[in-house]
């Protein structure tokens, strides 16, 4: 016996010129913490991954955009508020992080004759 094809048959009241498409995609399985996916549909997908981990997101005190934790750098930029509060002085201090695309601090300090001959170029260069 083999399998017979099935011919389609329209519902009642429609033709067949009438033709009814669906596309599946295939996404990648992701995990809580992972790193960020390029597309807009698999960052999607992922962030529902995140959100359902109990993940949530801050905003980036530079760029303003809202970013996963491990889309944060350890960079964290804080600034003093001042303000009147019934005629007093307050001061708060904001603290913001930061996302990685936006930190831009080095990967590694230079020492020794390495950093001496680094800053006598870069005072060259301004002069």
């Amino acid at each position: 016996m083999g399998i017979q094809p099935v011919q389609p048959r329209a519902p009642e009241g429609r033709s067949m010129s009438a033709l009814n498409v669906a596309c599946i995609l295939e996404q990648a399985h992701y995990k809580p913490g992972d790193q960020a996916p390029e597309g807009y549909l698999a960052w999607h997908e992922w962030a529902e991954v995140q959100h359902k981990a109990g993940l949530r997101q801050k905003q980036c005190g530079r760029c303003g955009l809202w970013r996963y934790p491990q889309q944060l750098s350890a960079t964290i930029d804080r600034v003093e508020l001042t303000g009147m509060r019934k005629r007093k002085a307050t001061r708060v201090t904001v603290e913001t992080p930061v996302c990685n695309a936006c930190d831009k601090t080095p990967n590694a300090r230079l020492t020794g004759p390495q950093r001496e001959a680094h800053r006598n170029k870069e005072e060259h260069d301004h002069e």
